[in-house]
């Protein structure tokens, strides 16, 4: 039995792009009328099965190709709540269906059932909340359209992104640090395939140099995922040498939760004897023992923008790139 076409096939037939094939498939008269007779031509010869022609169109069919998939890694951190609900938003208003699929994209077949689980629900779009590497990235710009909202691919100008400035984020936490007398400061971070993860550390690094203090590698953790088990053994070993922190920097409210959680078990108060910051200002920042001093990002907003971006780039693809960085806030509280 002969395997089921694919749009890379239609594409290298048509000798046309599969972003111009995609567009075809979901919006006709998005496309040149020579394109379209190539696409056409190769998809009958191959016998492609058009769910989307709009011609032939029924609400299931209309309900399909109005579809934008969310890629979200993990569900655990609610970090990705509010993103997701401002996405939802801006796609009702504008009568989009959304798909959020939880996968994870850090390996090549990972990468490859990402695009499996494309085609087979042939979607209009794509917003990924994940780091995603080169390949992938090339992939998804030429089959579809196509936003990265929070962890955006750095050094390119083809594809709309919305985030924030880590690196000015975390500069506002260690100068409040500074300004409460605080020297000696460690800093709990994140897998470093993450961008976010590496700006903030850099952020840290950079602002102990200025500020003409030692930098200690010992008191720097990169962990493997944001996770508050891993946190809680971070700040175990942090605390088990000799030479002890007064305050911790981390890059989530969840490693924060887990940094005042060991505190309160060890009998030391926070802030007096060790001051902690979080990252994010997720719900969970306002119920801990004492209340977390964080980075308020914008989750909301960058779900919107993000969805506006994508549905923009959906329905005029020849749009100008537009690529987004938002503000952020520092929120003091009782941890400091």
């Amino acid at each position: 039995m002969s395997s089921k076409p694919t749009i890379t096939q239609v594409a290298e037939l048509s000798g046309v792009s599969i972003a111009s094939v995609s567009r075809y498939i979901n919006n006709p008269d998005s496309v040149r009328d020579k394109t379209a007779k190539k696409i056409q031509s190769a998809i009958d010869e191959l016998n492609y099965p058009m769910r989307f022609n709009s011609e032939e169109s029924n609400p299931e069919n209309n309900m399909k190709s109005k579809l934008i998939l969310i890629n979200v890694p993990s569900v655990s951190n609610p970090f990705y709540d509010d993103i997701i609900r401002g996405i939802r938003r801006v796609a009702s208003k504008y009568g989009y269906f959304t798909l959020v699929n939880i996968h994870r994209t850090d390996t090549p077949s990972s990468e490859t059932a990402l695009l499996n689980i494309l085609e087979r629900i042939s979607c209009s779009g794509i917003i990924t909340l994940d780091a995603i590497s080169k390949t992938l990235f090339d992939r998804l710009r030429q089959t579809l359209a196509f936003v990265q909202c929070c962890e955006n691919t750095e050094n390119q100008n083809t594809v709309p992104y919305v985030t924030i400035d880590d690196r000015a984020a975390i500069t506002k936490i260690m100068d409040h640090l500074f300004s409460l007398g605080h020297e000696k400061i460690a800093f709990i971070g994140g897998p470093d395939k993450y961008k976010y993860s590496r700006h903030r550390r850099e952020a840290y690094i950079t602002a102990l140099a200025n500020a003409g203090f030692n930098i200690k590698p010992h008191w720097i953790y990169q962990a493997y995922d944001v996770d508050f088990d891993i946190a809680l053994s971070a700040i175990r070993n942090l605390m088990s040498q000799g030479d002890r922190p007064t305050a911790v920097v981390t890059v989530s409210d969840v490693q924060a939760a887990a940094v005042i959680r060991y505190c309160t078990a060890n009998g030391l108060s926070v802030p007096d004897d060790i001051a902690v910051t979080g990252f994010d200002n997720i719900s969970l920042s306002q119920v801990t023992s004492s209340t977390i001093t964080t980075i308020d990002q914008p989750k909301y907003q960058m779900g919107q923008t993000a969805c506006e971006l994508l549905i923009e780039r959906i329905e005029k693809p020849n749009c100008v790139t537009r690529q987004m960085i938002l503000d952020t806030e520092l929120i003091v509280r009782e941890s400091t």
